[in-house]
């Protein structure tokens, strides 16, 4: 009863839904790697992630049914992507033009089904709590050039007051929640002049609706003050 979309099987199958009441062994936060960029004339350091992606095989089954099944991720590939947007007032001591800091980061998932081989003529995809499990693949997050910031030879070549930092840890869900990622972030001072007044910091969550498309929600208010995410 629910569409099952980027997903296509191979000639002569069909697809199902497997409706998991649990699942093992959730997937690691893989192979991640560190990129930087500048915000605001380059008096923030941004620091994002890529290559995140879960394992090919999970354990899956259903109360009440004997057997455990071995679910893989399907060949189908969804590509999807957002932009992050972060902005707080500007640095003590700055001047009053110098606006607010504000940096801009390119969020691109990429997500698979999870199948299982149930007979020689169907395929059954993986449904948690009422919607696909996630299968994650290569997710990133990298920062953009500020459009007001110049480049090239004409970059800024000053301190860095601050970093702002975005870390990728596996979120294992809840009785009520899909499993996903959960996005840590915060701005950390490492120079007096870009102290921020107050700490900043905190999470977002990435996980997937019923046809695999990305849902985002944040975790706290820091977050809701701070960032915004655009489709």
């Amino acid at each position: 009863d629910r569409p099952i979309v980027g997903a296509e099987p191979p000639p002569g199958r069909s697809l199902t839904v497997y409706r998991a009441t649990g699942v093992t062994a959730p997937p690691p936060v893989t192979a991640m790697r560190v990129s930087t960029g500048r915000a605001r004339r380059g008096a923030v350091e941004v620091q994002g992630f890529e290559r995140v992606a879960g394992p090919d095989q999970i354990g899956v089954w259903h109360t009440g049914h004997p057997r455990w099944y071995s679910a893989s991720m399907g060949g189908d590939i969804r590509d999807d992507g957002m932009i992050v947007e972060y902005a707080r007032a500007g640095d003590r001591g700055d001047d009053r033009r110098a606006g607010r800091v504000r940096a801009r980061l390119a969020l691109h998932l990429r997500t698979r089904c999870y199948l299982i081989e149930q007979n020689e003529f169907a395929d059954a995809v993986v449904f948690h709590h009422g919607r696909r499990h996630p299968g994650f693949v290569d997710v990133s997050l990298r920062p953009l050039p500020d459009d007001g910031d110049p480049t090239g030879a004409a970059a800024p070549t000053g301190p860095v007051g601050s970093r702002l930092r975005f870390v990728p840890e596996w979120y294992e869900g809840t009785d009520d929640e899909v499993p996903g990622l959960l996005v840590r972030w915060s701005e950390e001072a490492v120079g007096p002049a870009a102290d921020p007044a107050v700490p900043v910091g905190g999470a977002f969550l990435i996980t997937v609706d019923a046809s695999g498309g990305p849902v985002v929600r944040f975790a706290d208010e820091q977050t809701y003050q701070h960032l915004t995410v655009l489709s």
